[in-house]
């Protein structure tokens, strides 16, 4: 996490200062920028998760058909 918070403070390029509320709203937006670029963002009310779908086992991956075969099931005989 260090290493990430390091990166997005070098990427922030802080404006010259003109008037207090034109500075902190173009600092605003330069801070929002590095943390998008190098953070990524998601879709409102959802988190990044890396599943690492490369550790699942042979079991999980399975199930997780089987899932997706009975909700696919569901939606056409419901």
């Amino acid at each position: 996490m260090k290493e990430k918070e390091a990166a997005v403070i070098s990427r922030i390029q802080l404006p010259t200062v003109t008037t207090v509320d034109k500075t902190w709203k173009k600092t605003t937006v330069a801070i929002r920028q590095a943390a998008q670029s190098e953070l990524g963002i998601t879709k409102p009310g959802r988190r990044k998760v890396d599943k690492q779908a490369w550790l699942w086992t042979d079991d999980v991956k399975a199930k997780l058909r089987e899932k997706s075969l009975y909700h696919v099931f569901r939606r056409k005989y419901s």
